[in-house]
């Protein structure tokens, strides 16, 4: 047995993949084993009679080898440890050693295994933990494992260290001592309140079913400040079960702060697009000056009519929108300008889908690169009520101006026209009634009176007729008016229906003015209509807040009396409702026996800090609007 013992220790001295040195109590080597002069370099005779350790130890070694060593023979009988020795090519080997102190012989016998790989793995491995954890770190993200038992229920084993400087809280706060609910689990308590419904359905759906689940959810700092986090949970699956979960963090509050202040930017410019009936277009611009469309935003069909698709497909182009007389103001401003990289402003007129006329503006800004205009990025605005407002402003001063001639011109008329009225009653308060002198002074008073009539219009539209300062309830002024004319309304079967609701808003001014005004309105309509028509009146009390526009009028913030007189039978065109209040023109005999009835009902309501406007019906027929101002 001892002999096969011994035969069986040789075969595995010889044979065995490990170290087998023999070394006296000076180090000095007695005998090494095949292996080590194959794994060492050294042949025996190099390594025989030398002292190991300084052969084989690195130098910050030697001195710890030789006191374990030293302690060895000293104090024990055996001993382990572990040191690198140096290859005679000079590659590190890791040893695990197995000492014995052979007293009897004074000798040490050491046994060692290559440990190398194992060292090398363990390095890599931490090599690549401490990588992550810096990459983890200033990538502003956090890792952890979490075990899953059996029954569902979950422990939190491992977290990073940057996990603090993200949420405040130290590592520890998240780590478990043994399993709980997945509702009880110490990071639920950061998630917000109203992810924490949405997280826990995604896990339970996908996560615990094998799959992976990743997302955006808000956490609440220890601070209490909100970030957000990208998240990717990976389940680790053992015999078809979910036995871990790894996790990786990522913060991306910065970068969700961007896109939510760009989606607040866009939705601004969005707003501000669709308010002012606008649209953004991108050009590629060739050097010959061809172009080619890549962008149009949504608002062009508001402004055109035609939808972004129809310009897409090609199915019509800018070019074939622009209005005729305008296409070569158009093409100018591409050729002069935006070709060159000016920035330019034109304003031209399109045809709509629908066949309206309107003007725009167009903004254009060239992109250049290399001195050449490769892009022209611009925006397009619907102008159209800007410039008709213009056109109205001009068309007021003209109005200004003819107001003023016809006020001067109204006043000498009154004065030569109260002279001769008096002179004709007093001669006629002179003859018999009977003669043919007193029929012919009879009719020359009655065309005194209208022209009177006349010149009181002129004087109200002049805004230049005698004011008498008081309060006025519109609803009482117009009933009165009402009742003057109800025998002639019922005599040609028309309808005068009054829906009055202002009682509790007074305006202050001339009541005799303002009586003029509904007796016009009222008169001019029953000359105009004909039987089983209907003339509607409605009055209201409204507060306006902001500036507005009506109709071209800008009404400016206050609270009024709103009166509208409806008729559904006569109809204006654009070019009726645009010069119905102009005295000059002939448009307003269509709904007046002359045309100053109109124009003196605008003075009248701008002499009382009033607003006014009429418009056209789809139906057929006009209404007449009316704003005056409260009394405070």
């Amino acid at each position: 047995m001892k002999k096969f013992n011994a035969r069986a220790l040789q075969l595995l001295m010889e044979k065995g993949k490990f170290i087998y040195i023999v070394s006296n109590k000076d180090f000095i080597t007695e005998d090494v084993n095949p292996y080590f002069t194959e794994l060492t370099g050294y042949s025996y005779e190099e390594i025989v009679g030398k002292n190991s350790i300084e052969v084989l130890d690195p130098e910050k070694v030697k001195i710890e080898v030789k006191h374990i060593m030293e302690e060895l023979r000293d104090h024990g009988k055996f001993q382990i440890n572990e040191n690198p020795i140096l290859t005679k090519d000079g590659r590190t080997k890791y040893i695990l050693w197995y000492n014995v102190w052979d007293s009897k012989e004074e000798r040490y016998i050491s046994i060692g295994v290559d440990i190398t790989n194992l060292r090398e793995k363990e390095r890599e491995i931490k090599e690549r933990d401490e990588y992550i954890l810096r990459l983890t770190s200033e990538a502003g993200a956090y890792i952890w494992r979490t075990l899953i038992s059996e029954d569902g229920k979950e422990k939190t084993v491992y977290y990073t260290e940057s996990v603090e400087k993200i949420l405040g809280y130290p590592k520890e706060f998240f780590l478990q001592k043994e399993f709980v609910t997945p509702e009880d689990a110490p990071f639920r308590k950061v998630i917000h309140p109203d992810d924490l419904e949405s997280f826990s359905k995604e896990i339970r759906k996908h996560l615990f079913k094998g799959k992976s689940v990743q997302g955006e959810i808000r956490l609440i700092k220890r601070n209490g400040d909100i970030i957000w986090v990208y998240e990717h949970l990976t389940p680790i699956l053992i015999d078809g079960k979910v036995k871990e979960v790894l996790g990786i963090a990522i913060d991306i509050t910065e970068k969700k702060e961007r896109e939510l202040e760009l989606e607040r930017r866009n939705s601004e410019l969005k707003f501000l697009l669709d308010s002012v009936n606008a649209y953004i277009f991108r050009v590629l611009m060739s050097k010959d000056g061809d172009y080619q469309v890549l962008y149009y935003s949504n608002g062009i069909e508001k402004v055109t009519g035609y939808k972004l698709e129809e310009f897409q497909r090609g199915e019509v182009s800018w070019e074939d929108i622009v209005y005729p007389p305008d296409r070569e103001i158009h093409r100018k401003t591409v050729e002069n300008k935006a070709i060159r990289g000016i920035p330019a402003l034109v304003e031209y007129r399109i045809r709509r889908k629908d066949g309206k006329v309107i003007w725009v503006l167009d903004s254009i800004s060239p992109m250049v690169k290399d001195e050449n205009v490769i892009e022209v990025v611009g925006i397009c605005m619907d102008i159209d009520e800007r410039k008709k407002a213009e056109e109205e402003k001009k068309n007021l001063e003209k109005l200004q101006t003819i107001g003023f001639i016809s006020g001067s011109i109204a006043h000498l008329f009154n004065n030569i026209l109260t002279g001769i009225l008096g002179y004709t009653s007093l001669m006629k308060f002179r003859l018999p009634s009977s003669t043919g002198e007193y029929d012919i002074l009879s009719r020359i008073e009655s065309g005194i009176e209208k022209m009177v009539n006349i010149n009181n219009k002129l004087l109200a539209y002049a805004r230049l007729g005698k004011y008498k300062d008081e309060e006025i309830d519109i609803d009482i002024v117009i009933k009165n008016v009402i009742k003057n004319f109800e025998k002639t309304a019922q005599v040609k079967g028309i309808d005068i229906i009054a829906e009055l609701t202002s009682h509790s808003c007074k305006i202050r001014g001339d009541k005799n003015q303002i009586e003029m005004v509904f007796r016009i309105v009222i008169e001019e309509l029953l000359e105009k209509l004909t039987d089983s028509d209907l003339i509607y009146i409605k009055t209201r009390v409204l507060n306006i807040t902001e500036d507005r526009l009506e109709k071209k009028v800008y009404i400016i913030p206050g609270k009024y009396v709103e009166i509208t007189i409806r008729q559904n039978k006569i109809t204006l065109g654009e070019k009726e409702l645009e010069n119905i209040f102009n005295p000059s023109s002939s448009y307003g005999i269509i709904l007046s026996s002359d045309a100053l009835s109109y124009p003196a009902v605008y003075g009248a309501i701008k002499s009382h800090g009033g607003f006014v406007y009429i418009e056209s019906q789809k139906e057929g027929g006009t209404i007449l609007t009316i704003y005056l101002p409260c009394l405070e």
